[in-house]
């Protein structure tokens, strides 16, 4: 996008000074709009956070307006109802519930002061390398996705609606069909990644109770790495490769030059 990587909040509290122009960066891993099973801030939280720096006057209400914010729930929630072993269970009002939370979210940083908002549709849970066995996607799994997505568009679009302005001031980035797109793609033009086996990951535990990333007591890793990561769409189980991101990024372009470029002017994309 042609802008620095926005600084983590909890190093600017170190005492970063101006580190904060370049934006900063909220979000903590794992977590999502409720509680999930990592301890973490939620999406609340961090907002709280944010509008602390606010009453502060870290930011004049002057850069907020023109400012950019993103919104990321990539799945943290559902995968925290999925671990919960209960008969009662109701998938779709839980998926209401996630949504409902998430778009009161997004009024309320609007209502903070920011005048541009992107945030993502979820990506595909079937197609998740831990799900799929490395052969097919689950549809039913990914019936979550789309029920979400189709919520969240259908949210967007009333808050969009709420708004008198010339443009739109939130837009959704379609993970969901970017990442569908890549996952089926059979020739790709020069610089753009071609993935042979899209649903199977570059790290992966070499037990059935290892993972990506784990050391042993004895020190040994218990996980592989690929020869070949541009190879792969996925790093691990759930995060695309940096090749994965090259695919899919600049299919999201348009969406985020509606948010950022409103009026037609020259867009980081053509940078």
């Amino acid at each position: 996008m042609g802008i620095k990587s926005p600084v983590p909040y909890r190093r600017w509290k170190l005492g970063g000074t101006n580190l904060h122009k370049n934006g900063l960066n909220f979000a903590y891993g794992g977590t999502g709009v409720f509680t999930t099973y990592l301890e973490g801030p939620n999406m609340t939280t961090q907002i709280n956070d944010f509008e602390q720096l606010i009453e502060r006057r870290v930011y004049t209400k002057q850069e907020l307006t023109n400012s950019f914010a993103h919104v990321s729930l990539a799945g943290n929630d559902y995968t925290t109802f999925d671990f919960n072993d209960d008969p009662q269970k109701n998938l779709t009002a839980f998926t209401q519930s996630v949504v409902s939370q998430l778009v009161l979210n997004l009024r309320r940083i609007y209502e903070l002061g920011v005048g541009r908002i992107s945030v993502i549709a979820v990506p595909p849970f079937g197609c998740f390398p831990t799900v799929t066995s490395y052969k097919m996607c689950n549809d039913s799994l990914n019936s979550v996705s789309t029920f979400h997505n189709d919520l969240l568009k259908e949210a967007v679009e009333k808050l969009n609606n709420e708004i008198a302005a010339d443009r739109s001031t939130y837009v959704i980035l379609d993970l969901y069909s970017e990442f569908m797109a890549a996952f089926n793609v059979q020739d790709s033009p020069p610089g753009i990644p071609r993935f042979e086996n899209p649903l199977v990951e570059c790290c992966r535990g070499t037990t059935n109770e290892s993972s990506c990333g784990v050391v042993g007591e004895d020190g040994a890793n218990e996980y592989t790495v690929c020869k070949n990561p541009k190879g792969s769409f996925f790093w691990d189980q759930m995060h695309p490769t940096q090749a994965g991101w090259i695919y899919v990024f600049p299919n999201l372009t348009s969406s985020l030059n509606t948010l950022l470029f409103p009026r037609g002017q020259p867009s980081y994309a053509a940078i």
